[in-house]
């Protein structure tokens, strides 16, 4: 995440307000509840995270008063991006490993300990159970998977089978029982810590660990049965979710992306169960879907070759607002430090539609542009010449340090309005 972007939620809120001059009250309740959650699971360590946790408590307080007051944008924004650095260090915190490297199991551990030492009510437990339990599903279905795929000998099936079900058992004592099942899962889950770590192989861009694994066991292995029936049992609903939830947030040029969504859709209609592929066709059928994959993964637009051109901020802008993470009056902000030089009209025309007619196709056509001018930028360094700093005004070639007083890193373009 970069320093522009904020929760996606928090950013329609801002937007609605910028457009509507109005609340939306129902995004504010989604707000509500993930600062809630997230708060919930925030157990204070020591005396700075204890700090960063009323910090944020008070600063979401402020946000939401000052929506219903009706301050100024700038305020909200001030208010919004100093809560998502306090989340952002308690998120930070909550990553770090206490007791085991299982994430969910970790933090039922940190929570029951909590709850011993009285800074939580008992019920937090609960919904924090509820993911540890998720998280014991989760590596049942990786332990099965490679069993299937002959990844794990006999030994070592053992010895997960017997540890997975020490983890079923002590998190159904964990609730009537805190201590007792506290020690029981900890010592559980350190055996499956190996498990945790995933399958050793190299995996596919864009996709889980699990499924890629499986996809590309299904490609390169021969034709199985039961990996077929495990693919269509336990994993192919999943990856539909899975594009259905990446498909509209892609960053792809518009020219290219009908096709290559076409291509990657028509690949998992060709795998639906529906028609009862067999094993041979279902090799054929991921083998088309992994390459299809692939060639969307490559197209996408990304800012690699952004970076040490000055137009750092505005592709950072592009993609946080193409993917809801950045409010759309700090894209038009941060478009206004750019100022009016020829090769910037085409880019700003496309910001400008965008936030007029709320057109994505626009910024993803404004990304792409960013893209085309920073290749021009790394390859005629004259370009620069007699140009000046749009933010500290220092001419290029000037002597001058490598960022600007502000942390911005130099900008030179022309420098009249």
């Amino acid at each position: 995440m970069s320093y522009l972007e904020l929760p996606p939620t928090l950013v329609e809120i801002l937007n609605t307000y910028l457009y509507e001059e109005a609340v939306d009250e129902s995004a504010v309740r989604r707000l509500q509840c993930e600062l809630e959650q997230t708060l919930r699971r925030s157990v204070p360590r020591d005396q700075a995270q204890e700090a960063n946790l009323a910090n944020a408590c008070y600063l979401a307080e402020q946000l939401l008063q000052g929506l219903y007051a009706g301050v100024s944008m700038d305020a909200l924004l001030t208010t919004s991006y100093a809560l998502n650095g306090e989340l952002n260090q308690l998120d930070q915190a909550a990553r770090g490993v206490n007791f085991v490297t299982i994430p969910e199991i970790d933090n039922l551990l940190i929570t029951a300990q909590a709850i011993h030492n009285k800074q939580l009510e008992a019920t937090a437990i609960l919904p924090a159970l509820r993911e540890a339990t998720a998280a014991r599903v989760r590596l049942s279905r990786r332990f099965r998977l490679l069993c299937l795929t002959g990844t794990l000998k006999a030994p070592s099936k053992g010895a997960v089978r017997k540890a997975l079900k020490e983890l079923r058992l002590s998190l159904a004592v964990i609730g009537s029982d805190l201590s007792k099942g506290a020690r029981a899962v900890r010592a559980a889950a350190k055996q499956l810590e190996p498990l945790e770590r995933g399958p050793r192989a190299l995996p596919v861009a864009g996709l889980p660990i699990d499924l890629g694994f499986l996809l590309t066991a299904l490609e390169k292995s021969e034709p199985s049965a039961a990996l077929r029936d495990e693919f269509y049992k336990n994993w192919y609903s999943e990856l539909v979710d899975l594009w259905e939830g990446l498909r509209d947030s892609l960053l792809l040029a518009p020219s290219v992306r009908d096709a290559l969504v076409g291509e990657v859709e028509d690949c998992l209609d060709w795998m639906a169960e529906d028609f009862d592929l067999s094993p041979s066709e279902l090799k054929e059928g991921v083998a088309d879907f992994l390459d299809s994959w692939k060639q969307l993964q490559e197209q996408r637009l990304t800012l690699e070759g952004v970076w040490g051109t000055g137009l750092e901020r505005l592709g950072l802008a592009l993609v946080g607002a193409s993917t809801g993470r950045v409010p759309d009056f700090v894209l038009a902000e941060i478009m206004h430090t750019y100022r009016s030089v020829a090769w910037n009209s085409e880019i700003r025309s496309r910001i400008v539609t965008y936030l007029r007619n709320g057109e994505r196709r626009s910024l993803l056509s404004a990304l792409e542009s960013v893209r085309e001018t920073a290749a021009q930028l790394q390859q005629i360094d004259t370009y620069l010449v007699g140009r000046q700093c749009v933010h500290c005004q220092h001419e290029y070639g000037e002597h001058a340090p490598e960022y600007c007083i502000d942390g911005e890193l130099h900008c030179y373009f022309e420098a009249s309005a």
